[in-house]
C-alpha cells in the first residue's frame, strides 16, 4: 500500500516536531512501525529531530536575552513604549514556558 506524501509528511513532523515516539506515531497514524522505522534511518530524522530541538533552545535563549535587555532598557528609561514591549515579550516567554 502507498501512503500518500502529505500523510508521510505529518508523520515526519511528529517525530521530528512534535518529539512523539514511532510506535505512538504508528498508533495514531495507523502506518506500520517497520515503515516508519524504515523512513527515519532513511532521512535520519533522530538527527533532524536534535537539530531541531537545539535551535529551539538556541531561539528560546536568544529571546531570554532579548527579555533581559528590554526589561532593563526599561528600567533605565521607564518610557511607555519600552515597558509595553517588555511586558509583551515576556508574556509571550510565559506562553511558551507554559
Amino acid at each position: 500500500m502507498t501512503i500518500p506524501k502529505t500523510q508521510r509528511n505529518k508523520i515526519k513532523r511528529m517525530f521530528i516536531i512534535e518529539g512523539k515516539k514511532m510506535f505512538e506515531i504508528s498508533q495514531i497514524t495507523g502506518v506500520r512501525l517497520r515503515t516508519i522505522a524504515h523512513w527515519s534511518t532513511k532521512e535520519d530524522w533522530r538527527a533532524r529531530r536534535s537539530e531541531y530541538n537545539e535551535s529551539q533552545n538556541k531561539v528560546e535563549l536568544n529571546l531570554f536575552k532579548l527579555y533581559e535587555a528590554l526589561t532593563e532598557k526599561a528600567s533605565k528609561t521607564l518610557a511607555a513604549e519600552d515597558i509595553k514591549v517588555a511586558l509583551q515579550l515576556g508574556k509571550t516567554l510565559e506562553k511558551k514556558k507554559g
